[in-house]
């Protein structure tokens, strides 16, 4: 009889820890799928930041349907507050060779595309605040298909293109960014940190028609705060080929130190051909990855360069 219910306490005992590991894993998992809707909700809080800031103060500023140029200016302001402080104590995040961006006047960066490219929110709202410098940001299309996010987007600078309205941006000195990877080098991109620019020149041919300075951009750790889930990765692929639409599963939300790095500008010349100027670029942003990025990058590097103390590489 005692040895039955020695037995039985031990089986309880069992049970007990066994249904709490269980638990324990299942709320990390959840976790780390529902870090990534919960920046697709800070998108959208932004998004009625922005509506309530328009609807209050839109009988200051309209004029013949028309808003004013420093309509948004206060808003923005502010969003880039938000966003320097979830920076700082999210991810750390600092800033290298700043000085390289031009105090005025236009110039193209040239920047690497991250898992989920938070980072260059993050340079955004850097170079809003510390240089007073707006930056205008090429996005996919698919972007502007959320319903919802369509003023955000434009109060911050982004647009779909094409060659011929960044070539006008550049021209009216502002500061540009492209990711020649875009979405398919968010995506399906290695641990490596390998560009999938699959011989893309429209940025080059960009910078040849406007001649301006190249910078190249690339952000540490920018694919280890966010992954992608491998074992669907091949089938998303298939998807994404055939319809150009960019389906994918993230977890995460790390929080891996992430340093942005801003080269000197890529000395090319005029008589060079996109092709030429591409790799130019292409070039750059490897070494910078091979300088400054441990691969093949993992969560475990990531959160050892945050926490351990290690000595910093400067441009």
């Amino acid at each position: 009889m005692m040895e039955s219910q020695h037995l039985n306490a031990i089986f309880e005992f069992f049970l007990c820890i066994v249904g709490d590991w269980y638990t324990y894993v299942l709320t990390g998992i959840i976790t780390l799928f529902f870090i990534p809707v919960v920046v697709l909700i800070l998108f959208y809080a932004v998004a009625v930041f922005l509506y309530a800031h328009k609807s209050r103060r839109r009988g200051h500023y309209k004029d013949r349907e028309v808003w004013s140029e420093h309509f948004w200016n206060s808003a923005r302001l502010s969003v880039c507050t938000f966003i320097n402080l979830l920076a700082k104590y999210w991810h750390a995040h600092d800033v290298v060779g700043l000085e390289n961006i031009p105090d005025k006047g236009p110039a193209l960066l040239c920047i690497y595309h991250g898992t989920l490219p938070i980072d260059v929110y993050y340079i955004l709202a850097k170079l809003q605040l510390s240089k007073r410098r707006r930056l205008k940001v090429v996005v996919d299309h698919f972007l502007f298909r959320l319903p919802g996010l369509k003023n955000l987007l434009e109060v911050f600078g982004c647009f779909t293109g094409p060659a011929t309205e960044c070539v006008r941006t550049l021209r009216k000195g502002h500061l540009l960014a492209i990711l020649p990877g875009g979405v398919r080098e968010a995506i399906f991109a290695t641990d490596e940190y390998d560009l999938k620019w699959n011989n893309r020149q429209g940025f080059a041919k960009v910078a040849l028609a406007s001649r301006v300075p190249i910078i190249p951009v690339f952000t540490t750790n920018s694919r280890e705060s966010f992954k992608v889930v491998k074992c669907v990765q091949g089938i998303f692929q298939k998807v994404y080929e055939t319809t150009k639409i960019p389906l994918v599963l993230y977890y995460g939300g790390f929080p891996v130190k992430m340093t942005t790095y801003f080269g000197p500008k890529i000395d090319y010349d005029l008589n060079m051909s996109p092709k030429e100027v591409s790799d130019l670029c292409a070039d750059a942003i490897s070494n910078m990855i091979k300088e400054y990025q441990r691969t093949p990058g993992t969560v475990i590097g990531g959160l050892k360069d945050r926490w351990l103390p290690q000595r910093t590489k400067n441009l």
